[in-house]
């Protein structure tokens, strides 16, 4: 899902539309709903919508722009939410949790990120901004970055919150979610149901 096209042609990503649930061996849209806040795995608060994701237009956190998991997406939910078009179940955590981890590897402020995205300009131009404005990270800090992001919820601090997401979610029989990023290509509708994975 690579987008290089300057975003003030107000042109988002492809999304993931048209992708069925039977495609993943669920059988309703009821099944794949669920309540979201993926970015920080906090505990689920209290809504009043659910929403199929598999037609939210936001990237895998496991896609790398600039070589950096998790950027790509971070766009993806600041331009969503300019547009109005982010499901408010992903707003509380605009600028926090993984948002937040990027911002601060990055040394920049999410507020002026936003305000930079704004203005409009390819991915790579305003990642390009951020490493001006805050650091560029060498090639080994993108690496330890990208597998401290890769394997968040495995065996550490938040496995307990993704075995109660899992669960709250449906998908406690998802052995081939183990991580972070697992559980949310799966909500999303990108981790084909496997259970022997």
């Amino acid at each position: 899902m690579k987008n290089s096209t300057p975003r003030s042609t107000g042109t988002l990503p492809v999304g993931w539309a048209g992708v069925s649930p039977a495609d993943y061996g669920i059988e309703t849209p009821d099944k794949m709903s669920v309540l979201l806040k993926h970015s920080c795995l906090e505990p689920l608060g209290e809504t009043s919508k659910l929403h199929l994701m598999a037609t939210v237009a936001l990237r895998s956190p496991s896609e790398k722009l600039g070589g950096l998991f998790y950027f790509g997406r971070m766009l993806d939910k600041i331009w969503l939410h300019a547009k109005d078009e982010l499901p408010p179940d992903y707003h509380a955590n605009l600028g926090k949790g993984f948002d937040e981890k990027c911002v601060t590897f990055l040394r920049i402020n999410y507020d002026k990120l936003v305000e930079r995205a704004k203005q409009g300009g390819s991915d790579e131009e305003i990642l390009q901004w951020c490493f001006s404005v805050g650091r560029k990270p060498s090639e080994d800090e993108i690496y330890v970055w990208n597998e401290f992001m890769r394997k968040r919820g495995w065996n550490d601090e938040v496995s307990e919150t993704l075995k109660r997401r899992k669960q709250e979610a449906g998908m406690a029989d998802r052995s081939n979610i183990q991580t972070a990023f697992q559980f949310i290509d799966a909500d999303e509708g990108r981790l084909p149901k496997n259970n022997h994975g």
